[in-house]
Order: structure tokens, then sequence, then C-alpha cells
């Protein structure tokens, strides 16, 4: 399909060789966020340790081993600072342990990295609410 048929001017204004092509993501991967030097060395050293930490980490969550799946959690955003899905783990880790204030700054961090994480919404709005601090739950759910 050509972008024509949205914008009919679209061939005319622009060369079709200076068209800037973007290449969607595969199906089942995620877009990659860039490292800084720092981040890149540590996560050479760990190779591919961490997905295999997240997986260690969801397996210690679902057997309420929280305090073991938090430090698997943190160990996978030692190396990927922007991993969004290990910082809504962290969140739920935390506000089953009771630590709701810990567990905001989580979802809100993945929140942050990927505004497109539904549960990371849903997951502030229950820890927001634990707080007591209803409206702000409220907005979270939105």
């Amino acid at each position: 399909m050509r972008l024509s048929s949205f914008w009919p001017q679209a061939d005319e204004q622009v060369p079709n060789d200076r068209l800037i092509r973007f290449r969607p993501v595969p199906p089942g991967r995620k877009a990659i966020v860039p490292m800084n030097r720092k981040q890149r060395r540590a996560a050479a050293k760990l190779g591919s340790a961490v997905p295999q930490l997240l997986a260690t980490g969801l397996q210690l969550h679902r057997a309420g081993r929280l305090v073991e799946a938090e430090a698997c959690y943190r160990q996978v955003l030692a190396t990927q600072p922007n991993h969004a899905a290990a910082h809504s783990n962290l969140g739920s880790a935390l506000m089953g342990q009771g630590k709701l204030d810990e567990a905001v700054a989580a979802y809100r961090q993945a929140i942050r990295i990927k505004p497109d994480l539904a549960a990371a919404y849903s997951n502030l709005g229950n820890a927001l609410m634990g707080q007591g601090k209803l409206d702000d739950a409220v907005a979270a759910y939105r």
C-alpha cells in the first residue's frame, strides 16, 4: 500500500528515494532501548542471563518467595535499567511485601519507560488505593 493512499500529496512532496522506511518490530520481540557504555559492559558480562533471571524472578514470585523475586528483578535492572517489565514485576513483589511507596515508584518508572504497559497502570492504581490515595488511583486506572 502506498503512502499516497492515505495522504495524496505525499509522493509529490518527497521523492521516493528520500522517504524514511521503518522496519516494524517482529511479533514476539520488543523494541530495544539504547544503553550507555556502563550498561552495555554489565549486560555483556551477564550475557544471556537476563532472560533467565527474569524467568527465575517470575517463578519465585509465583511461589510467594517475594524477597528472592525482588532480588532477581533488581539484578535485571542493574544491567538493564530500562526494562519496563522488570520494573513492573519489582513493583508487584514490593507491593506483596507491603512496601507500597517503593512499589508506586517502580510502577511509575515502568510507565515512564513503556507508556502502553497496561498492567503497570492497573497495579499502580492498586498500590495507590492501598495508600489511601483514591483520586490518584482513579487517575491511574484511566
